[in-house]
């Protein structure tokens, strides 16, 4: 597993994979609305961008290349559980479509490229899989309407 780079971790979070996609505008964002973004890596040039704020839950993890803890992406994606690193300073630029690991090693956050030993198997953990989806949309599910009837005896 080769390292591409390292930030501050907004909190302490467990390893994930997922591919990078770049996110410069809020047209970039529009554009990935119907998209599946669950795996999705935002690679962002500030902390302070708040145009990712309609699709931050949905996110496998953010990258910023400039930005404190207390920076809006770093405080949001605490609340929200996304894997987030701040003021990461990358070896090399990461295009579109690359495979990478978030991870925390010794408190630092790592940018990786995975370990093809280690790459997660989407169908290995349904579990976690599962009760991923209900953290995400539960909230959803729960407010929808719903008609129940009651026939007399």
């Amino acid at each position: 597993m080769s390292i591409l780079g390292k930030g501050n971790p907004s909190y302490a979070f467990a390893p994930v994979t997922g591919t990078v996609r770049h996110f410069r505008s809020p047209d970039d964002v529009i554009a990935s609305l119907d998209s599946d973004l669950e795996s999705t890596i935002a690679l962002v040039a500030s902390g302070g961008t708040t145009f990712l704020s309609p699709i931050l839950g949905r996110l496998g993890g953010i990258v910023c290349l400039d930005g404190t803890l207390r920076s809006h992406l770093a405080i949001v994606s605490r609340e929200f559980e996304v894997p987030c690193l701040v003021g990461t300073e990358l070896s090399e630029d990461i295009p579109d479509g690359t495979e990478v690991t978030l991870r925390i090693d010794e408190q630092t956050g790592v940018v990786a490229s995975p370990d093809p030993d280690t790459a997660s198997d989407p169908s290995a953990d349904v579990s976690a899989a599962w009760w991923e989806y209900i953290r995400r949309v539960g909230d959803e599910i729960a407010v929808k309407d719903f008609t129940v009837g009651v026939s007399g005896a």
